[in-house]
């Protein structure tokens, strides 16, 4: 078997060319070839346009797994593994000369539990042989010993690989979306056809009854077959619409997570309540309002060709083509309301809740006839929105119930002259009949995709946003950059003609600022509030890109670096409301820039940063140390004890260059004076932003 896996394993310092071989087998390579590969998993993955997950395989489950498994990279002992997907019995497996071989998945599992097995294997067999058991009962029993003993315990090491969200095509390929959408419209409109090929039996049977046992028989059959063909056709929409809502949702976090300092300062937390709210519309209603009007396109086309088989003809199709046109502008009409309303909802949404979380402020600050000002006035408006948008929803409703009345009564001049058979009479009111299911279910469509439509709105910036390239930098250049300087031939950082204008004002925050940072500098940044220090601590660290001017770092400028690798060695320890305790241990949150989980080292360098901070008495409080939670729901700290976290977050992380924004502000003058001098024996180039 090692032998087997040797010839089709990867080496695992091929392990980026492994990640491109699957993502051009299944079509998702953003690049023709790799420039290079890196030693990282996450960076050869990002190079090659796809995302590489790590998941945990777990002895107890690892067959169901194996089983449901798509791309991925697994480690094992022969080298990478590199599978283009699976099935219920082999792995198809890419080796490194372009071959594919199909692996069974048992010599796949036995491949990544032998090591975990080979601890417990001696004694299992030796039970086992002094059981007498033999035959297939002794494979069974082997295994199930060692499914009791191992347990759940980790047996390797597998990344999940899947295109990026912003790479739509390959995404919707990968869920194969489109399949399953014509597997929905096929089901859809094999159960219409049925459902008016049982009428059209009914009709010869009323009117033929000398093959009434036949027909009967046909009949049930129709409609026996109908049942089977509505279930399958509620399967492939909650399967489409559950894939169609993960493509979307993954695509949004990821634009919301491209967003830039300017486009998220000066919301409020109403309006991010808004903007969740909304997505989770554009998810679920889109989808399923989408899919119903698909269903209701298809019920209309069949009424419109029922219609032109029966008594009235060509008058009664054009009747319901008014009768559709009627409904498309009651529709727009629609539309526009309950947009108008979702605005004016969410804006008293907004206000509230905002007047909520600053209710002690209001109180304080506001005289009393004045803090509910402007909540009558947006109360007034979501009224007035919700009264148009209600009258339009009933209008849609109402033209759908009145069909079937102008329907069959465009048929009474025909039936009581005569003209017509009662076959095509019948035929007549059956389509009347089908035109009235299709415009019920476009009425429940419209106010599914409605309000999706109205939710894009706020969505939309989101979804564009996840279209933005992230720059970054190549990890050859990292020798170069952690290579000292010499003299004043080459500054640490250096900023010329710095300008930067924020959103919606009209005055730039920076103008022409031109600053050197050399190896070794200790500066002091003052100025008033507004004066643009905390935007230039934000230039300066990467945290906001240029919009005019250069900025170096060695010679080297951001596009060349990197933006990871920037804010890597030019660290920001941004103002307090900006900076965070994480829900988790005190170590994960002064270690989390670094390796996680820490070495022990890096905890006892942890440890003795807190004590030269003065935190050592916090942590010798606590009764599990460094390893106490904290946060929201653990270990609660006081202003001056986060503001000394974050301090030792920054050193712990070795930048070339710390900026620290009012970092100092919330400790007293004793605290402050010893913690500035620890400060300044770590740092190795330092930037205080403070007040005057």
């Amino acid at each position: 078997m090692s032998d087997r896996f040797n010839e089709i394993a990867w080496p695992i310092e091929r392990v980026g060319e492994a990640i491109e071989a699957v993502a051009r087998a299944r079509h998702w390579l953003a690049h023709d070839t790799l420039s290079a590969t890196p030693a990282s998993i996450e960076r050869a993955a990002g190079a090659a346009g796809v995302e590489a997950e790590a998941v945990s395989l777990r002895y107890a489950s690892v067959d169901g797994e194996l089983r449901a498994l798509g791309a991925a990279i697994i480690i094992v002992a022969a080298g990478v593994l590199s599978i283009v997907r699976t099935d219920a019995r082999y792995a198809n497996v890419l080796t490194p000369d372009g071959r594919r071989v199909a692996v069974p998945l048992w010599r796949l599992r036995q491949a990544i539990c032998t090591n975990v097995e080979e601890r417990f294997s001696p004694d299992v067999d030796r039970v086992l042989a002094m059981s007498g058991i033999a035959g297939n009962r002794l494979k069974s029993s082997r295994a199930a010993m060692l499914r009791e003993l191992v347990g759940d315990a980790p047996v390797g090491e597998l990344w999940v690989i899947r295109p990026r969200p912003e790479n739509v095509r390959a995404v919707v390929r990968d869920a194969r979306l489109l399949r399953k959408a014509l597997v929905f419209l096929s089901v859809n409109a094999a159960e219409m056809l049925l459902f008016v090929l049982s009428w059209w039996i009914l009709g010869l049977m009323a009117f033929d009854t000398r093959s009434l046992d036949t027909l009967f028989a046909l009949w049930l059959l129709a409609v026996v077959t109908i049942v089977p063909l509505r279930a399958a056709g509620v399967v492939a929409a909650r399967s489409l619409v559950v894939e169609a809502g993960s493509v979307i949702k993954r695509r949004i976090l990821l634009g919301a997570l491209k967003l830039t300092p300017d486009e998220v300062n000066g919301k409020g937390v109403g309006t991010f309540l808004s903007h969740v709210l909304e997505s989770g519309a554009v998810e679920a209603l889109g989808t399923s309002g989408a899919f119903a009007g698909l269903t209701s396109i298809i019920a209309g086309a069949f009424a419109i060709y029922v219609l032109s088989r029966g008594a009235g003809g060509v008058w009664h199709v054009a009747l319901y083509l008014v009768w559709i046109l009627l409904a498309a502008a009651i529709t727009v009409r629609f539309g526009l309301t309950r947009a108008a309303w979702t605005e004016a909802r969410f804006a008293l949404t907004g206000h509230v809740v905002e007047n909520m979380t600053g209710h002690k402020t209001r109180l304080a600050q506001k005289p009393a006839d004045e803090r509910n000002s402007g909540e009558d006035l947006r109360l007034e408006e979501y009224i007035a929105t919700e009264a148009a948008f209600n009258r339009s929803a009933v209008s849609l409703d109402v033209l759908r119930r009145l069909w079937p009345w102008a329907g069959l009564f465009a048929l009474a001049p025909i039936a009581a002259t005569g003209s017509a058979s009662a076959a095509s009479l019948a035929v007549a009111a059956a389509g009347v009949l089908l035109g009235e299911t299709a415009l019920m279910q476009w009425t429940d469509a419209t106010a599914g995709m409605a309000a999706a439509l109205s939710a894009w709105r706020r969505v939309a910036p989101f979804w564009r946003a996840a279209d933005r390239e992230s720059p970054s930098g190549s990890v050859a250049l990292q020798p170069l950059l952690d290579a000292p300087a010499t003299g004043d031939s080459l500054p640490l950082l250096h900023a010329t003609s710095l300008t930067y204008r924020h959103a919606r004002r009209d005055a730039p925050a920076l103008e022409q600022v031109d600053l050197t940072v050399r190896r070794g500098d200790r500066i002091l940044l003052r100025g008033p509030s507004g004066s643009g220090k905390s935007t230039l601590s934000a230039l300066l660290s990467g945290v906001r890109p240029l919009q005019s001017g250069l900025l170096f770092f060695r010679g080297l400028d951001v596009a060349s670096v990197g933006v990871e690798n920037w804010r890597r060695r030019v660290l920001l320890a941004p103002q307090f409301h900006a900076n965070h305790i994480f829900i988790g241990t005190l170590a994960y949150n002064l270690l989390l820039g670094g390796t996680w989980p820490a070495s022990p080292s890096d905890r006892e360098e942890a440890r003795a940063v807190c004590r030269g901070l003065g935190l050592g008495s916090l942590i010798d409080s606590m009764p599990l140390g460094l390893e106490q939670p904290v946060g929201e729901t653990g270990w609660q700290l006081s202003h001056g004890e986060r503001t000394r976290v974050f301090l030792a977050r920054s050193i712990l992380q070795k930048p070339a260059l710390t900026i620290l924004d009012e970092t100092f502000a919330a400790l007293d003058p004793a605290t402050l004076a010893g913690c500035m001098r620890y400060v300044l024996d770590h740092s190795e180039t330092l930037i205080v932003v403070a007040h005057p």
